[in-house]
Parts: structure tokens; sequence; C-alpha cells
């Protein structure tokens, strides 16, 4: 389990990501984790830039959003190096 220290150390200002920082600290303990909806609120351009780059990537939005956000937890020692992103769940790729 991720020891809360680490997550105050953090110099994170954005709310929205305090409270990602400690629901991954929450999920850690858990042997099985399921995916949650979540809505967030963006400026358009972002989305419009998320889904450029999603496509390069050959991924959906949410895929493309997910891994960034994940890897960016692990260089912040938010998540341990052995935790792996959750793979597909829905029976194959959805990108187009």
């Amino acid at each position: 389990m991720i020891e809360r220290k680490a997550i105050e150390g953090l110099k994170i200002g954005d709310y929205w990501m305090q409270a990602l920082a400690n629901a991954i600290c929450l999920m850690s303990g858990e042997s099985e984790r399921k995916r949650k909806r979540k809505t967030y609120l963006l400026d358009p351009l972002v989305i419009e830039k998320i889904g450029e780059l999603a496509r390069q990537d050959g991924r959906s939005e949410n895929q493309f959003v997910e891994r960034l956000l994940f890897q960016a937890c692990k260089n912040a020692n938010l998540i341990p190096d052995t935790e792996e992103l959750l793979g597909e769940t829905r029976g194959g790729s959805r990108t187009q």
C-alpha cells in the first residue's frame, strides 16, 4: 500500500489530481481492480488535442488518457513499478 506521506509531499495544484492520487492509493491495496466511470470538465482545445494524440497513437481517447495518467502517477511514485495498467476488458479494441 502506498503511504499517505508520498501523496502529501506532491506539489499538485489541481484538486482532481489529488483526488485521483487518493483513489489510486486506496486501489493499490486491492487484488482486483475495476474501471470506474468519472466525469471531468476540460478545455475544448485540450479535448480536441487529446483526440488527435490518441488517433496518432492508435488508441481510444479513454485509453490514451488512462495510460498517460497511469504513467504520471507511476512517475510520481504513487503507483508501484510492479503495478500494470488494466488490460482490455470489453472484448477488443474500439478504436477506429
